[in-house]
């Protein structure tokens, strides 16, 4: 209903994803208060059982704690996408083992991070952490910021050197065809699953979701690229995560 509201079709797209993340923020913290909410509920029931029969000198656990096991354990595992969820579900449905202790203590430690030593362009050797990270920092923004001036010449030498495959006319006209929905629709399901988002946050999943009332929207947003030259400044930003 936004449409024709403003003149870029790239800034109703922007403002919609800002709603659409306030939303999935206020769905997410609903979800997890209710979700907490009962799991405090259950623990509180199954400690005043175990407290009951502990002091009526039960061996063995009893019906009635059984189904609060289960339905701690189930309401845990639904949203095991929370942090600390999925421990505490195991916790009282199987306690804890002398064999977890034995293994961790034979388990040869992990090694602190994944990249120990990075060699920058100018021979150094860094080992510290936020020396690392800034290398790559450094690295990644000289890559992605073009800084040279426009040269029609050296861009001409460049492609000279280079093998170039020639379009023959039918995949010239092929390729000048105009961009439409289905062909953004068949993009966006062909993205690889559970990769990570990107700057907006918003996952392959989603987009795949609502691909039917998505498609048309960034259509407009293509086109409106493709007439300008350039697309929207958060399109050409990129999350760049070091493993360290």
């Amino acid at each position: 209903r936004n449409v024709g509201s403003v003149d870029r079709e790239a800034t109703l797209w922007e403002a919609f994803k800002v709603v659409i993340r306030g939303q999935c923020i206020a769905r997410q913290a609903g979800v997890l208060r209710a979700i907490r909410g009962t799991l405090v509920a259950l623990e509180a029931d199954i400690k005043r059982l175990e407290r009951t029969f502990l002091e009526a000198g039960e061996s063995e656990v009893p019906g009635l704690l059984k189904p609060k096991l289960l339905e701690y354990n189930e309401e845990a595992m639904q949203e095991v996408k929370f942090p600390g969820k999925y421990a505490e579900a195991r916790r009282y449905g199987e306690g804890g083992r002398p064999g977890k202790v034995l293994a961790n203590m034979i388990r040869p430690p992990r090694p602190a991070t994944c990249i120990h030593e990075l060699r920058t362009t100018a021979g150094e050797l860094l080992h510290d952490k936020e020396d690392i990270v800034g290398a790559f920092s450094e690295f990644y923004s000289r890559l992605y910021t073009n800084t040279q001036d426009e040269c029609p010449e050296g861009l001409e030498s460049f492609l000279d050197s280079i093998a170039l495959v020639w379009f023959n006319n039918n995949h010239r006209e092929y390729m000048d065809l105009p961009i439409d929905a289905g062909e953004v629709a068949q993009f966006i399901m062909s993205l690889p699953p559970d990769k990570a988002p990107g700057p907006d946050g918003l996952t392959t999943a989603f987009y795949k979701a609502y691909v039917d009332e998505l498609s048309p929207r960034l259509l407009a947003v293509y086109e409106e690229a493709l007439e300008k030259g350039v697309l929207p400044a958060t399109m050409r930003e990129a999350l760049i995560i070091t493993l360290l």
